[in-house]
């Protein structure tokens, strides 16, 4: 059963695999001008909004049926193209419009004997792109 994407990135849970984030994080703010008035309060004005992020950390194991390396790589070449994608999770869908991949950490934890990667958690940041 697939919970979510990040553009063509499946969450998903099922018998043979289990792919999902660990933790999601969704964070906005708002951009204020300051006007200094002579013998007077300063008055705030609201100048717009900055473009929402997202942060997710990911589980990837080959123990749940999970490529570490190849799911990486496919963020990764998002992240290096610039490609917008949808940011969804279970029916809502986040943001105005697309998302970009402005940072990743890829942080292994478990290895086989030979030295490859069994399980690492990645680190997505995207940002709301217009």
């Amino acid at each position: 059963m697939v919970i979510g994407c990040i553009g063509a990135v499946p969450f998903y849970v099922s018998s043979e695999a289990v792919k999902t984030f660990e933790t999601f994080q969704l964070s906005s703010s708002a951009r204020y001008a300051t006007h200094q008035l002579a013998y007077g309060n300063t008055l705030l004005e609201f100048t717009g909004t900055d473009p929402s992020q997202v942060q997710i950390e990911i589980l990837l194991s080959a123990y749940l049926g999970v490529s570490p390396a190849a799911e990486y790589s496919q963020l990764e070449a998002y992240e290096f193209n610039g490609i917008a994608v949808p940011v969804v999770m279970g029916d809502c869908a986040y943001g105005r419009w697309r998302w970009v991949i402005t940072g990743l950490t890829y942080r292994p934890e478990h290895y086989d004997k030979y030295g490859n990667v069994t399980s690492a958690k990645v680190s997505v940041t995207l940002k709301e792109y217009m």
